[in-house]
């Protein structure tokens, strides 16, 4: 303690915080932070404990409040029987993420549990990092049940987000200059920002400010606006499209700007300041269509290349889950501490996780390889790689929609002629149309543990707020088929989620899973499976009524409408029968 009130009295300030501040403690590494105090290491090394342990005190003592981030980053900074403030009525069995999270909330404020606010944890949730934003992830709905907070409050996920970036925040990123040309791209993406979504805005802002204006000003900074010389055109054409993949797509975004405020100049004078003819032409554009079908061929081949290991590897997964979780099984039933065998080899149920895990876990120990493993979470992953594998093949969904998947999206058809038939829902995606599939024996059995491992212990599908990473937004609370519990938050999985899910079934089959190429491709096969044309045709068999219920679903000509993508909001809310009873 000595040689750390000599330190800080060495600093300027009239109070302990003060020369805490002064002292620049808080911007060193995590784990050097100790050397703005010349030996206290030392000292601390000699006495066998932590130099954290003089901060520990003061902070008992109320002398110093150090920041949220600071105390997230050092955790070697004991808070626990340290903090002055009360925890009354917290739970005492919290995990301990969770518990360090709130005492981080109080230090950082200096406010007892009962005076927290959901603005202070947003403010901590802008700077906590794992596994302490799980923590206060759990912390807050604690707090919501012991109506501290508001109980309408939304997950902290949600809570603490900030708003997706809108046009002019796009433009700032992308440091777009001069001022006024600025000030034009922002014009023109609030102008094209109803019609599209999201995705296709930020395409389009990528297009435009990265692939097309930066390129122009990096060749002539003093380029102020879309009259380009023409010597400067030939040569964004030609050496700096030239390095992209897909050069059309940039193309296509250029000459539309052109066009559009060519068109918008006729009846808004902001425009006519910008119209000047369009720097490409038709002629420029002529070879998409070829550009086209030659990536679709190359994708077709690779597909014809995996395809055919797809009985491989749903028989490997098949068999993949029934080991896993006859080895959970078999270590839940044996006491802890206690050896067990199970297929010819031994096992140890271990009376320890590890540092930061739960006993909920399931730890053994394969004595064969001496390695501890987590036969929970691995059974865990064995199932959900299996639903996705087999949804996918079943289905020929594509991942965002199996992740939009929901209890509600089945329901049942009956015929004029009295048939009834299981049919599944399949809500816009990529390529904006609506489907409905007919459900055979085995996605059936796929859907029914699905629906009962999200279930749990409840006796409905909980509802769950799902994150569309393309539309940077949130969906109103529904019952998600892929669904986990993250403590006590329930998450839809992600994108890489998925994509680990195949990985891991891909693994587990023996098939090559280390070039990401191979691994996009055969998801593309597992989608591709299901002939859709033979689905459609099944389900409208029934000519005596005409068309389907769904109208949308499909029209006269076979083709289907193409309304624009559905939101997160309005996916699959109906609540009919089939699984959702």
């Amino acid at each position: 303690m000595q040689t750390f009130i000599d330190a800080l009295m060495t600093f300027p300030g009239e109070t302990w915080q003060r020369r805490w501040d002064a002292s620049g403690v808080e911007n060193m590494p995590s784990l050097s932070w100790h050397d703005a105090f010349p030996g206290l290491n030392d000292v601390a090394r000699e006495l066998r404990t932590s130099p954290g342990v003089a901060v520990s005190i003061f902070i008992r003592l109320d002398a110093l409040r150090p920041s949220a981030e600071f105390l997230n980053r050092v955790g070697r900074i004991r808070l626990k029987g340290f903090s002055p403030w009360s925890l009354d009525r917290f739970p005492t069995d919290a995990a301990r993420d969770t518990l360090r999270a709130v005492l981080i909330l109080q230090v950082a404020t200096g406010k007892h549990l009962e005076e927290i606010t959901a603005d202070d944890i947003v403010a901590f949730a802008a700077v906590a990092r794992k596994p302490i934003r799980r923590g206060l992830a759990e912390a807050l709905e604690i707090l919501k049940r012991l109506s501290i907070v508001s109980p309408e409050l939304p997950p902290l996920r949600q809570l603490a987000k900030p708003p997706r970036p809108d046009a002019a925040a796009i433009v700032a990123r992308n440091k777009v200059e001069p001022p006024a040309v600025a000030e034009m791209f922002t014009r023109y993406l609030r102008t094209r920002e109803p019609g599209v979504d999201y995705s296709t805005l930020q395409s389009m802002a990528t297009e435009l400010l990265a692939n097309f204006w930066t390129e122009i000003r990096a060749k002539n900074p003093n380029q102020s606006d879309l009259r380009i010389a023409p010597d400067l055109v030939d040569w964004w054409k030609v050496e700096s499209l030239g390095r992209l993949k897909n050069r059309y797509r940039t193309l296509f975004a250029v000459r539309a700007l052109y066009l559009d405020i060519a068109v918008w100049a006729t009846h808004d004078a902001y425009w006519a300041t910008w119209s000047t003819a369009s720097i490409v032409s038709q002629i420029d554009t002529a070879g998409h269509r070829k550009h086209k079908r030659r990536v679709v061929a190359a994708q077709h081949h690779r597909v014809r290349k995996i395809a055919p290991n797809v009985p491989k590897l749903l028989s490997a997964i098949d068999a993949d889950l029934e080991q896993q979780e006859a080895l959970l099984r078999a270590a839940t039933a044996t006491p802890l501490g206690h050896q067990f065998e199970w297929a010819g080899r031994e096992y140890l149920r271990e009376t320890s996780a590890g540092p930061g895990v739960s006993m909920s876990a399931v730890p053994i120990r394969d004595l064969t390889t001496d390695t501890r493993i987590h036969q929970a979470r691995v059974a865990e992953r064995a199932f959900w790689s299996w639903a996705t594998v087999h949804v996918m093949h079943e289905t020929g969904m594509r991942q965002e929609e199996v992740s939009e998947l929901t209890a509600t999206a089945l329901f049942t058809y009956e015929s004029s002629t009295g048939e009834k038939m299981l049919l599944l829902q399949v809500v816009p995606s990529k390529t904006d149309q609506e489907r409905v599939l007919l459900v055979s024996p085995e996605l059936a059995h796929v859907l029914a543990r699905l629906r009962q491992r999200a279930r749990g212990s409840e006796h409905q599908v909980p509802l769950v707020i799902r994150y569309d990473e393309l539309e940077r937004e949130f969906s109103p609370p529904l019952p998600f088929l892929f669904q986990w519990k993250d403590g006590d938050v329930r998450r839809v999985f992600s994108a890489a989620a998925f994509k680990n899910f195949v990985s891991y079934a891909v693994q587990t089959a023996g098939l090559d899973s280390h070039s990401a190429e191979r691994r996009d491709a055969f998801a593309r096969s597992l989608e591709g499976t299901a002939s859709e044309q033979e689905i459609r045709g099944r389900v409208l068999a029934d000519t005596g009524n005409g068309k389907h219920p769904r109208e949308a679903v499909t029209t006269p000509t076979g083709r289907s409408p193409r309304p624009r993508k559905a939101r997160a909001g309005v996916t699959q809310e109906r609540d009919r029968g089939g699984l959702s009873r």
